[in-house]
């Protein structure tokens, strides 16, 4: 292991994309750029049958399945028995991100098959509730055997009782669907990550979390290169019904209105679906074997509010916002913020108050919301926001915000900065990117292009 060095460059070389608006880094970024969104009625679908669920709308992947990529086209079996929806967005998303990186295999993504050590790349991978969503299915057949099973005894079916004595209908491997940290595990085995894993649990900062965890592995000189990203693998009306009785969650029928992060008429969040990954590497590094230099981590920060569960602390996150200023050593200048702005009303108004703190107004030049397009993707919104704003940063272009028709007035001073229309072009020089979770979770990461 190499001592800790901070005076390191550390780099992006790769990154990969599954989300309600493409399943592909550059798919996406062209929807977002066209005005696209990925909303949809939902109540026909993914909550058909819940008439008691307040909840019409969601912002689904769709158009997916994992054995459309080469590399795993034969794995259907392990699609079945072991791998979550989270875990098969984890390691599509990967696979792309490796692949730009420079692992141009097609069929074969083992690093050691491409001149990476395996002893040297590790995995971290964010989620909010990862496979959870299956122990949900095992309570159901669970409920179903014991029903039986009196029924059986009533009847004096011996034979019935003895054969459900003898084990469950539970399938053996649904552990493997159900654990969060199997977003990680699940790449990491796949991908041939031998130094570490490890699952990101962070709830919404827990993208953000990750790629900040990678740059922290590579200074202390656990690993050479990091996979990192973020997930959010399903949209089920019972995660869906926990956020509606938070009152979390927009009520609005019509999709195309209903996510309208910074709007004044904002009333919830939708529920998102999609992973980001991202490979982190330092420049030295990505130098040495020739990998594409896609961006540059020039600052990060992460901090906890320690105070509220669902109310942010707008000292602290501004608190963290400086401290990721800071680190940049550079002067705040050409600024491109990718807020969290999850379209809830508290959440939006807080965060705006903390960017008036800290960035002035003259030297911002766009305020962007990818939630308004994509919903809100919980443990996977800092790395799949953080895919757009290296895109951001590459075309010095910012989206547009989709339903911004009347800024809140915590966005006053920013209006030449806010757009509903046409994405902003500018001199972009460096893209702020928040994520705040529940319980005061702060995480921000900014990326610049390499002087």
């Amino acid at each position: 292991m190499r001592r800790f060095d901070d005076n390191e460059r550390y780099v992006v070389t790769g990154m990969g994309l599954v989300s309600p608006v493409g399943n592909d880094p550059e798919t996406a970024w062209r929807n977002i750029l066209a005005g696209e969104h990925g909303v949809q009625y939902a109540r026909d679908t993914l909550f058909k049958g819940y008439e008691t669920l307040p909840i019409y709308v969601a912002a689904p992947v769709e158009g997916f399945d994992l054995t459309s990529d080469p590399a795993f086209a034969d794995r259907r079996n392990d699609i079945r028995a072991k791998w979550d929806m989270c875990q098969q967005f984890t390691l599509w998303a990967g696979a792309q991100a490796l692949r730009m990186a420079g692992l141009n295999s097609v069929e074969s993504l083992r690093v050691e098959d491409h001149g990476l050590d395996p002893k040297r790349f590790g995995v971290y991978m964010g989620t909010g509730v990862g496979g959870t969503n299956h122990l949900g299915e095992a309570a159901v057949l669970l409920h179903d055997e014991r029903i039986r099973y009196e029924q059986a005894v009533a009847e004096g079916d011996e034979e019935l009782i003895e054969r459900m004595r003898d084990g469950t209908r539970i399938h053996p491997r649904l552990i493997l669907k159900t654990l969060p940290g199997r977003v990680a595990g699940t790449p990491a085995m796949e991908f041939g990550a031998k130094a570490f894993w490890e699952g990101i649990l962070k709830e919404c900062a827990s993208g953000n979390a990750a790629i900040i965890s990678a740059i922290e592995a590579i200074k202390l000189g656990k690993a050479d290169v990091v996979l990192a990203g973020g997930v959010e693998g399903d949209i089920t009306p019972v995660t869906t019904g926990l956020f509606g009785a938070a009152r979390a969650v927009s009520k609005e029928k019509d999709p195309a209105l209903a996510s309208r992060p910074l709007d004044a008429g904002r009333s919830g969040l939708v529920m998102g679906q999609g992973a980001g990954a991202l490979v982190i590497e330092t420049l030295e590094h990505a130098q040495k074997r020739g990998a594409p230099i896609i961006s540059e981590i020039i600052g990060y920060a992460e901090n906890s509010d320690a105070k509220d569960e669902t109310e942010p602390d707008p000292d602290n996150v501004i608190e963290c916002m400086n401290e990721a200023v800071r680190m940049t050593g550079r002067k705040i200048e050409g600024v491109a913020i990718n807020p969290h702005a999850t379209s809830t009303p508290v959440g939006d108004a807080a965060e705006m108050h903390a960017v008036s703190q800290v960035f002035p107004p003259d030297e911002v030049i766009a305020i962007t919301a990818i939630k308004s397009y994509t919903g809100h993707t919980f443990g996977g919104a800092g790395a799949v926001e953080a895919v757009f704003s290296n895109q951001t940063l590459r075309d010095q272009k910012s989206p547009a915000i989709r339903n911004l028709e009347n800024p809140m007035e915590e966005t006053a001073g920013y209006e030449h900065a806010l757009s509903a229309d046409q994405p902003i072009e500018g001199e972009i020089k460096m893209v702020v990117n928040n994520s705040f979770g529940f319980g005061g979770n702060n995480a921000i990461t900014i990326f610049a292009n390499p002087r």
